[in-house]
């Protein structure tokens, strides 16, 4: 039985061309043909067995436009040409016939990844005088790619997954997602985002085991060890001459049975509009340079540390503040 899409799409037809008035599905709407059960992200562990076991270079070629390059198969595999590839600018042009009736849809450019790099190469360097295309072998329509592919899996050692050459296009764009924009993404897979989230986009195991790291334990740690780390840094980092730290903390002194209340004569006074007036004049360095270096001190190794130190006393021995001009 057709499904209710074809249904309401019929009953549309028909009240529109009056031979009836009422579209009795016009409030239905059709099944989404998305199935997660039928999602497989590969990894690149299992790329590689895969690659492995491919009979020649083009094949290789084939699962590495799929799974790195993220082209369509066959539709998109056999139009590309050795002239697509730019090897200077590091781009690949992809002629889509499943969008060119779309404007402007007609062809999409992508990276050169580093992982496809290899095997367009290969191709490339064994085509023959006056070869046009990087696939040459498997191009005859009748040619079955879908039964050697699941031979070419078996041979690796995997079990054939359901969608064969989408989940290798499915796999690429949900890791993709993860180090560049959506929009990006798509362009250079050539689907909108409302099709990758619907169709494309997966959740993998490494979701998981990145959520189950424990978070909260990890935050813990680190309110622990800051404060330490700070004080140790507040230590060791220098303060250089006509330069006021970007964070001043105030000298540490035993606390006593009067606790932390300063009492006369035993501590200093300090009003908070002196505090104030403290605070208002410690600013960090205007100077990126200068700003770099007190930011990356505790970074630096001893041998380093003191070559800068030796360099600015010897411009100014006297440790004066070198914008200041002499007494006369």
């Amino acid at each position: 039985m057709p499904p209710v899409s074809t249904w309401v799409l019929v009953a549309t037809c028909r009240s529109s061309t009056a031979l009836t008035t009422d579209n009795p599905f016009a409030k239905l709407k059709g099944a989404s043909v998305s199935n997660a059960a039928r999602q497989f992200f590969i990894t690149h562990d299992m790329t590689a067995k895969v690659l492995d076991a491919c009979p020649d270079s083009q094949w290789r070629l084939v699962v590495a436009l799929c799974r790195y390059g993220g082209l369509r198969c066959p539709s998109e595999l056999v139009r590309l040409q050795l002239a697509d590839v730019d090897w200077d600018a590091g781009r690949v042009r992809v002629t889509s016939p499943k969008t060119a009736h779309h404007e402007g849809k007609g062809e999409r450019f992508i990276p050169l990844f580093p992982e496809l790099r290899p095997y367009l190469e290969a191709v490339w360097y064994e085509a023959p005088e006056g070869a046009t295309h990087f696939i040459t072998r498997y191009r005859d329509p009748a040619q079955n790619l879908r039964t050697t592919f699941q031979k070419i899996i078996h041979r690796a050692g995997l079990k054939p997954w359901l969608k064969l050459f989408q989940n290798l296009r499915s796999s690429r764009q949900t890791e993709l997602e993860e180090s560049y924009p959506s929009h990006v993404v798509c362009a250079w897979m050539g689907n909108s985002w409302t099709v990758a989230q619907k169709n494309y986009l997966q959740v993998t195991d490494e979701h998981f085991a990145k959520a189950a790291q424990n978070p909260a334990q990890s935050a813990h740690a680190t309110e622990r060890t800051e404060p330490q780390a700070a004080m140790a840094a507040h230590e060791q980092t220098p303060v250089l001459p006509g330069l006021a730290s970007g964070r001043d903390y105030l000298p540490l002194r035993p606390v006593g049975d009067d606790g932390l209340e300063p009492t006369d004569g035993t501590r200093e006074k300090a009003s908070s509009a002196d505090w104030r007036a403290r605070c208002a004049t410690i600013q960090p360095p205007t100077d990126p340079d200068l700003r770099l270096i007190v930011e990356r001190w505790n970074e630096l190794s001893e041998p380093v540390k003191a070559g800068i130190l030796a360099m600015v006393r010897a411009v100014n021995p006297n440790g004066d503040d070198a914008d200041e001009k002499p007494s006369p």
